[in-house]
């Protein structure tokens, strides 16, 4: 009996060491780019729709809206976190310390700057990432976007509750 409750206790040190590296990996990893010239444009014609259509409430829409965007990127980072907490958990201990090597060191930053230019041969010699890049590619593929979907959903929802009780005419 105690050699299984010394190799459960040895599994679940294990376990928690591979969480943790997993939680130092996931930190090194850049923020996601999102397309701020096209989600300012579309929030910004929204804005300016609502405003014209509901005179003296500009305050009151701005806020909201300002709420809205500030649920549905909740949601966008928490799908995001998800997703790649899945591609995670396909890789090795040693393949997370490699890719967090590359990713919060300097090697990264180098890249970026070289761009086209950039000795990719040797990058990709050196680290995991076109293992990184294939997993994140599997699960992608069969994930499916109903969570994020639901949650934005969730997020209009509460815009468009909080237009009525305000009186503001939404589209």
């Amino acid at each position: 009996m105690t050699g299984l409750l010394a190799l459960t206790l040895l599994s679940l040190g294990a376990g928690q060491d591979h969480a943790a590296r997993m939680d130092r990996f996931l930190a090194a990893l850049p923020p996601a780019e999102a397309e701020p010239e096209q989600a300012d444009a579309s929030a910004s014609e929204r804005e300016q729709r609502l405003v014209a259509a509901n005179p003296g409430k500009q305050a009151v829409i701005r806020a909201v809206l300002g709420d809205n965007a500030g649920c549905t990127h909740r949601a966008s980072d928490t799908a995001t976190a998800t997703s790649l907490r899945s591609v995670a958990e396909s890789l090795s201990d040693a393949e997370f310390d490699k890719l967090t090597e590359f990713y919060g060191g300097p090697e990264y930053k180098a890249m970026l700057v070289a761009g086209d230019k950039a000795d990719m041969a040797l990058i990709l010699a050196k680290y995991p990432l076109e293992r990184f890049m294939l997993a994140t590619q599997r699960v992608l593929m069969n994930e499916k976007p109903e969570q994020l979907t639901q949650a934005i959903d969730a997020c209009e929802a509460a815009t468009s509750a909080r237009f009525a009780q305000a009186g503001v005419k939404s589209e």
